[in-house]
């Protein structure tokens, strides 16, 4: 995953610094870092529990499955949608 990260961390930054003014740009990817940041306590809560009951390896393989469903829907959603590179 640490690997996988700028690979969708830099083009998602460079969206966000040319959909925003510089004014708020700050504001923007704090909330934007925030709200990435936040994802990890709230997976730790649900993590626990469930590796407890199940093991580590039915959460590994239910979490890719999720992701997989998630990148594929997010994906057949906007594939109409196009970067405006003018």
């Amino acid at each position: 995953m640490g690997s996988a990260a700028p690979f969708f961390n830099g083009p998602y930054m460079a969206m966000i610094q040319r959909a925003y003014e510089p004014a708020v740009l700050g504001r923007v990817i704090s909330l934007v870092t925030s709200v990435m940041l936040l994802s990890s306590p709230i997976g730790l809560i649900l993590a626990g529990p469930i590796v407890d009951r199940y093991g580590v390896q039915m959460w590994f393989f239910w979490s890719g499955v999720v992701i997989i469903l998630t990148g594929v829907f997010i994906f057949i959603k906007f594939k109409r949608m196009h970067a405006d590179l003018t």
